[in-house]
């Protein structure tokens, strides 16, 4: 029995030592930025498909599985991560609206009656084409119906969880290009 005992010990540890340690990502536009210039108020709230609501980033094994990693995490709620991204790019580019994340929203205005960009958020994952993928669509509150859809594919340079961070970031700058032509 006791040797028994001994094997499985010593199996346990050696499985424990060979185990991944968790690593957590960040977009590269992580923390959110004042507005330059002084627009109409305006929130970007982020609305992720349920699939996506976890912490793991997501990868797309071939044309029908997606793989969710276990030891590579977002470090923050990745819609709010996203949010802060968009507000960021979209104030960087010329247009009559200062942008927030919901979480930074002044409180001088009236979060109910601002103008609000929803961006919907149906993939946000690597792919085994070699590229990342976000897509979804948008919609302002209080504009007529209708939105605008997106499939943004950008190339993934490199290998790697780091690698498709960076790519989503790259397309996530792309897709703030295209909201801004929206409204």
């Amino acid at each position: 029995m006791r040797p028994f005992w001994l094997a499985a010990c010593l199996s346990l540890s050696l499985a424990a030592c060979s185990s991944t340690p968790t690593q957590y990502y960040r977009l590269p536009v992580c923390a959110f930025s004042l507005p330059e210039r002084n627009g109409t108020a305006t929130t970007v709230q982020v609305v992720l498909a349920p699939h996506l609501g976890s912490s793991s980033l997501v990868y797309q094994n071939d044309a029908l599985n997606l793989s969710f990693a276990r030891n590579h995490l977002w470090a923050e709620p990745l819609d709010l991560a996203i949010a802060k991204h968009l507000a960021n790019r979209l104030n960087r580019l010329p247009n009559r609206y200062s942008f927030y994340s919901s979480d930074a929203f002044p409180t001088t205005a009236s979060a109910a009656s601002a103008p609000q960009l929803t961006v919907y958020i149906e993939s946000f994952q690597g792919s085994y084409h070699g590229h990342t993928r976000i897509q979804g669509y948008s919609r302002w509150r209080h504009a007529p119906a209708g939105g605008q859809n997106f499939d943004i594919r950008t190339p993934q340079q490199g290998d790697g969880y780091a690698a498709m961070t960076e790519s989503l970031a790259q397309g996530l700058d792309a897709l703030a290009h295209t909201l801004n032509h929206t409204r």
